[in-house]
């Protein structure tokens, strides 16, 4: 089994990581980007969050770089390959595994490296394909964690991540957002995944549609966010 360090190499770069100077860290918000894109994008968010939470770290992981299929073959950031947009049928989502154990290990190096803190303390969460690693990895963890945070996103490979749910996190609370306007990834892909989830026996689950949002995020939406990282990653806290 690989380390926990050599997992995170195959991430393009090393992750960015935005948290306070004067504040101790006693949590850790993950978040993940979608397909193409670097942890740059969402870096205005990251800071957001520990501007508004300075006890939160937050740590932007960029995808690792390969060749993917709906673009005909170029290469490009991707957690996993995707086939195609029109259906999700046959698509085996090659990579997902190695993504979700990358997930897993930046989980891990929160959990015991320098000043570790409990999984419970920490919230896994991200945009498009970032939002559905974010969903396959968080309830197929074997320890607990606070919450997944899903923005325009789905469930890949729902068959076999419903065999994986670990029983620890079905009451773990998700948040899916999602544009019912959107032209890339499906508002019927992300109802079904909600759908889904609550098969599974996920007790603690909540979708917030915002009508015509095409594939982007919007000011109201990011609120929401805060709110439900500040219910589930409270200041204050027993270690207990």
């Amino acid at each position: 089994m690989d380390s926990i360090v050599g997992l995170i190499a195959r991430c393009s770069s090393k992750p960015m990581v935005v948290g306070s100077k004067s504040v101790p860290r006693t949590a850790t918000v993950i978040f993940i980007h979608g397909l193409g894109d670097t942890a740059h994008g969402w870096a205005d968010i990251g800071h957001a969050i520990v501007d508004r939470f300075p006890w939160i770290r937050v740590i932007l992981p960029t995808a690792p770089v390969r060749k993917v299929t709906l673009n005909h073959g170029m290469k490009m950031t991707a957690w996993y390959d995707i086939k195609s947009l029109a259906t999700r049928e046959g698509d085996d989502f090659d990579g997902l595994d190695e993504a979700k154990q990358i997930v897993g290990a930046l989980i891990t190096q929160e959990t015991t490296g320098e000043n570790p803190i409990p999984s419970s303390r920490i919230i896994v969460g991200g945009f498009s394909q970032g939002g559905a690693l974010s969903i396959f990895s968080t309830y197929q963890f074997p320890d607990k964690l606070a919450g997944c945070i899903a923005l325009s996103g789905y469930l890949p490979n729902h068959e076999v991540w419903g065999r994986g749910v670990t029983e620890i996190n079905k009451d773990t609370p998700v948040l899916m957002c999602h544009g019912t306007g959107d032209p890339v990834v499906q508002y019927s892909w992300a109802k079904q995944a909600f759908s889904r989830m609550q098969e599974a026996g996920l007790s603690k689950t909540e979708f917030v549609p915002y009508e015509g949002m095409g594939h982007t995020a919007c000011d109201p939406e990011i609120v929401k966010v805060f709110n439900f990282i500040e219910k589930n990653l409270p200041e204050e806290y027993s270690a207990q």
